[in-house]
C-alpha cells in the first residue's frame, strides 16, 4: 500500500517513485481524495480554503502529472478524477468547496488537452450518494428532492462510471454526471 499526505507535493512524487519501483508503471488514476465542509463567503477562512482548494484540486492536479509521467512510458493511460455537482451548480453555504470543485472540473478539461492522445482525463460528477455523518434526514431528503430522480444514488453507481470511463477508449476530457439529473435544476 502506497500512502502520502496529498497536500505536500514532495510526499506525492515520493509514492509514485515507490509506485513506480514496486510495479514498473501506472495505468489507471482515480483522484477520489477530498473533503468537504461547510463555509460560506462571510465565514470562509483562509486555513478553511487552503484545505478544500489544496485537497480537491491542486492534490489531483499534481498526482495526474505524476501518474502522466509513468503513463507516457506505456504510451496510454487513464486518469478519472472525482467532481462533484457543486462544481457547476455552486452551493453557497459550501462556497469554497464548490470553487475547489469547480478549479478540479478546470484542471480536468485542462489535463485532457495536454495528455492527449497517450492519455485519456475525464471526470464523475456524483450527486446525493454518501451523506456526510452529520447530515440530518431533513438535509438528505433535501439533497433528494432537488434531483429529478428523487432517490440517492449509491457508491456503486459511481463506481459502474468509473468502469464504463475505463473500459471506454473514445472519451476524453468529459464529465460524467452521476447525481440523478441534480445538474439540470
Amino acid at each position: 500500500m502506497f500512502q502520502a499526505d496529498l497536500r505536500d507535493a514532495a510526499a506525492i512524487e515520493k509514492m509514485f517513485r515507490g509506485i513506480e519501483d514496486k510495479f514498473g508503471g501506472l495505468d489507471i488514476l482515480v483522484n477520489s481524495a477530498s473533503v468537504f465542509s461547510s463555509a460560506t463567503a462571510d465565514d470562509a477562512t483562509p486555513e478553511h480554503w487552503d484545505l478544500q482548494m489544496d485537497t480537491n484540486a491542486r492534490a489531483p492536479f499534481f498526482l495526474a502529472q505524476c501518474a502522466a509521467r509513468l503513463m507516457r512510458a506505456r504510451s496510454a493511460g487513464k486518469i478519472i478524477n472525482i467532481a462533484d455537482v457543486a462544481g457547476e451548480v455552486v452551493w453557497q453555504t459550501y462556497l469554497p468547496y464548490s470553487i475547489s470543485k469547480a478549479a478540479l472540473i478546470a484542471v480536468n478539461r485542462g489535463l485532457a488537452k495536454a495528455y492527449a492522445p497517450q492519455i485519456q482525463v475525464n471526470a464523475i460528477a456524483p450527486g446525493p450518494v454518501l451523506f456526510p455523518d452529520y447530515y440530518t434526514d431533513e438535509q438528505k431528503q433535501t439533497a433528494i428532492e432537488r434531483t429529478l430522480l428523487k432517490r440517492a444514488g449509491t457508491p456503486l453507481d459511481v463506481v459502474n462510471a468509473v468502469v464504463f470511463l475505463i473500459e471506454n477508449d473514445y472519451i476524453t476530457g468529459e464529465i460524467i454526471h452521476v447525481d440523478g439529473g441534480r445538474h439540470t435544476m
